[in-house]
């Protein structure tokens, strides 16, 4: 019995069935992997590169300002949310009563927090004379649009999962049963006895 159950183990891993959901599982396994890291990680460094490079560039542009009327002139007509106060945190100007307190941090330097329904990614810069300006941009359509690709690959994994598993089933079953037949036929072959062949290919 021992030598017959390693003979089928042998049999079955070397079956051209197992091998091919073999490679398929791999090749799942690795599409997973790839979906994976362009999904959590390449898509989450993109969306965080472009939002620092727009605040940056406006902060630089300000920077040269100086001015409290040009720099409120200025994120006015580009619709920014920020709070400038002076070196005694006075308000100065801006669309913000005050610093938020709930945020969260997107990256080095960079924060998140709530206006409303909105999302704003915000960095915050000190100026020679101590004056500091928050400048936040509305991220809330890229953050939504980032969460549903986030939630679809999910899905996707998820899909995949059930092909491979199912796969595998599969894989199993065929080849079971087909070393069944072959080992009946073996045992017909061997004492002549006839009357097992319609039960084994009746279960096959």
């Amino acid at each position: 019995q021992d030598t017959l159950s390693k003979t089928s183990a042998r049999t079955y891993i070397h079956s051209s069935s197992f091998q091919m959901a073999l490679l398929f599982t791999v090749l799942c396994g690795v599409a997973l992997g790839i979906l994976g890291y362009f999904t959590f990680y390449f898509n989450k460094d993109t969306f965080i590169e472009s939002t620092e490079a727009v605040i940056e560039s406006e902060l630089k542009y300000v920077a040269l300002l100086n001015s409290n009327d040009k720099i409120t002139s200025f994120l006015e007509e580009e619709g920014r949310v920020f709070l400038l106060v002076d070196n005694n945190d006075i308000k100065v100007a801006g669309n913000l009563d005050k610093f938020p307190a709930d945020i969260n941090r997107l990256s080095e330097g960079t924060i998140l927090f709530d206006v409303g329904k909105k999302n704003i990614a915000a960095k915050i810069y000190t100026f020679d004379d101590e004056r500091r300006l928050l400048l936040g941009v509305d991220v809330t359509k890229i953050s939504n649009d980032y969460k549903r690709m986030q939630l679809l690959s999910l899905f996707s994994i998820i899909i995949m999962l059930v092909v491979i598993f199912t796969s595998y089933l599969i894989s199993t079953f065929v080849v079971t049963h087909t070393n069944k037949i072959a080992m009946t036929a073996k045992e017909i072959m061997d004492t002549g006895d006839l009357s097992k062949r319609n039960k084994t290919f009746s279960l096959a």
